[in-house]
């Protein structure tokens, strides 16, 4: 249905709805706003934005699987651990995963976690340090290659 259609709802004939404005989420978000909530995800989906939303899909149906195992070799222990099919141009991640390890779970000092994905290539970022704003949290990437049935050893240091 085009902006030129009318829709013909009883006796009168209206304009289709149009998406929410602004002003009426600003309005939404201070009543109630789990409603705002929905509103600017309704907005996001008309406009074409949700694929900034969206989540690397680490293990695709009818691909082969291989094995990706993290090691712990810092003194900190690992509390964020995100992986996502490579590559842009510029050799990174488009989409990474959600979080990988669960809430409050972390891989000690010489520790190790696996989790399966697809045949390809992987950018993997893992987290080390404190939690917190004014903590030292120290950053980890990695790029590998995993081939179908194969498990690939990163050795975070």
């Amino acid at each position: 249905m085009t902006s030129q259609q009318t829709v013909t709802r009883g006796p009168a004939t209206m304009p289709p709805p149009s998406p929410p404005s602004p002003g009426r989420i600003k309005a939404l978000a201070r009543r109630k706003p789990w409603r705002a909530a929905l509103a600017l995800s309704a907005a996001m989906a008309l406009s074409g934005c949700m694929d900034m939303l969206q989540e690397a899909r680490l293990v695709q149906p009818g691909v082969p699987t291989g094995t990706i195992e993290v090691r712990n070799a810092t003194g900190q222990p690992i509390n964020d651990l995100r992986a996502g099919p490579c590559c842009d141009r510029w050799g990174y991640a488009t989409h990474y995963s959600d979080g990988l390890l669960a809430r409050r779970q972390t891989i000690p000092p010489g520790g190790t976690f696996a989790f399966p994905v697809s045949q390809g290539t992987y950018n993997i970022r893992a987290s080390s340090g404190g939690s917190g704003f004014f903590a030292a949290v120290r950053e980890h990437f990695h790029t590998t290659a995993v081939q179908a049935g194969g498990r690939v050893v990163w050795v975070v240091r």
